[in-house]
């Protein structure tokens, strides 16, 4: 049952073939290092001021941990995930989804923890 779950993040402005998720700042949600084993930086930005919230999904669509939440200023907002969920645990290694929603819409990338 995961397969439809990840067959419709595509209409959540998906990454476009060929360009490398970890560099994708211009689409306004990117992920470095990525894969990462201790910690990555996560980006998001924002074309006006407006509340937002970035959380790290699993694949069956749980959400794990809440990165970031509240009003934002227009620009970039760089944020750190260190591969645990809300309650500290660490996460086993595989892959996750970071989705930020917001004003302008909800967005989604892949991201592999490999530690």
């Amino acid at each position: 049952w995961f397969v439809p779950y990840v067959v419709h993040l595509p209409s959540y402005n998906a990454p476009v073939a060929g360009i490398d998720d970890s560099t994708r700042l211009e689409m306004g949600l990117s992920v470095y290092p990525n894969p990462f084993t201790a910690e990555t930086q996560v980006s998001f930005e924002l074309a006006s001021a407006q509340t937002a919230r970035l959380t790290v999904i699993d694949l069956g669509g749980r959400e794990l941990v809440t990165l970031g939440e509240g009003a934002f200023a227009a620009g970039t907002h760089p944020m750190r995930w260190n591969g645990t969920d809300a309650r500290g645990h660490d996460l086993p290694n595989g892959t996750y989804f970071l989705r930020m929603e917001s004003e302008e819409g909800v967005r989604t990338r892949k991201v592999s923890l490999a530690r």
